[in-house]
């Protein structure tokens, strides 16, 4: 069975980020974090933020394991 999973608005617009100012994931979580003065150094703050954006635990694991680098960075390439 497949099961398509859309986006939420949050995912929508770190996609969104990335693409305008060619950032990776990390980057533009940073970005984001930064501009609403998240406090990088505290995971629970992090966490908490992300679960509220994310409505969705499994999807905050997912972003914790890309930003803490225990799974690679993405970026968004062009296809030639």
């Amino acid at each position: 069975m497949n099961r398509t999973i859309s986006p939420t608005a949050y995912e929508s617009y770190l996609v969104s980020l990335m693409q305008r100012k060619k950032l990776t994931l990390v980057e533009a979580l940073n970005f984001d974090f930064k501009n609403l003065n998240i406090d990088t150094s505290s995971v629970f703050e992090i966490c908490d933020y992300l679960e509220e954006k994310l409505k969705d635990l499994d999807r905050v694991q997912y972003y914790m394991l890309i930003y803490t680098g225990q799974q690679p960075d993405l970026e968004i390439r062009r296809w030639l």
